[in-house]
């Protein structure tokens, strides 16, 4: 595994996204002062560039980890990818995004660690398109549940929602922890459910085994970077 810190990654991400930025910022003419006054315009601008990133699997998958979940961890907790077999870290210098990647291994059950103090955790990252409601998102989970005999070893299904129609409120996030506990799954994973509230706060519900929420203000690209740069 190639296990980065978040002060690192930021780097990495920072140095391969500001130009996509700068280039919406030019497109739609808004200048940094705009933009530090008015979030509207500001989310606007993320906007643009995150509907490119999504249609990227490798690339949401980077996005979720450092800003949907790392934050979620103990300060000094580290982000981490699963290598190709043929790629030594040691040999092969990993320094970009595009390093990131290209050396990332396909087809891995986990999609991305957080490594803290108390060990690793890993994820299966699905994102979810479908209709806001209870039934619709069991259904979901069910069937991918399903898909790996209920039984994902080690690695959390996290689930993020990007439907763009309905209401996050009409999910009963206990009913729907009753429901996973009844399709009898094997191992000891958890089920996490993550969402984007109102653009000011990252959520992640764990609807299995138990039922819960953890929420984070949010952190935007724009946070990077200071008036004038």
């Amino acid at each position: 595994m190639l296990c980065i810190s978040r002060v690192e990654f930021e780097g990495i991400y920072k140095q391969a996204k500001q130009k996509e930025l700068f280039a919406a910022i030019i497109e739609k003419g808004y200048s940094f002062e705009e933009l530090k006054a008015d979030m509207g315009k500001m989310q606007e601008v993320v906007d643009s560039v995150r509907a490119e990133l999504i249609k990227n699997k490798e690339e949401i998958e980077i996005f979720v980890a450092l800003f949907g979940h790392l934050g979620m961890y103990p300060k000094g907790s580290k982000v981490c990818f699963i290598l190709k077999d043929a790629i030594d870290p040691r040999k092969t210098p990993i320094s970009t995004l595009d390093d990131v990647k290209s050396s990332v291994k396909e087809g891995s059950i986990t999609d991305f660690g957080i490594m803290s103090d108390d060990g690793l955790r890993q994820f299966q990252l699905k994102q979810y398109r479908n209709k806001l409601t209870t039934d619709d998102l069991f259904a979901f989970i069910e069937k991918k549940l399903n898909h790996y005999g209920k039984d994902l070893g080690n690695t959390n299904l996290l689930v993020l929602l990007q439907s763009e129609g309905g209401d996050v409120g009409d999910i009963d996030f206990e009913e729907l922890n009753k429901r996973i506990i009844g399709t009898g799954i094997k191992s000891e994973m958890e089920v996490l459910v993550s969402y984007n509230e109102e653009n000011k706060f990252d959520v992640i519900n764990v609807v299995y085994p138990t039922s819960g929420t953890c929420r984070k203000e949010r952190q935007t690209e724009f946070q990077w970077y200071d008036e004038g740069r």
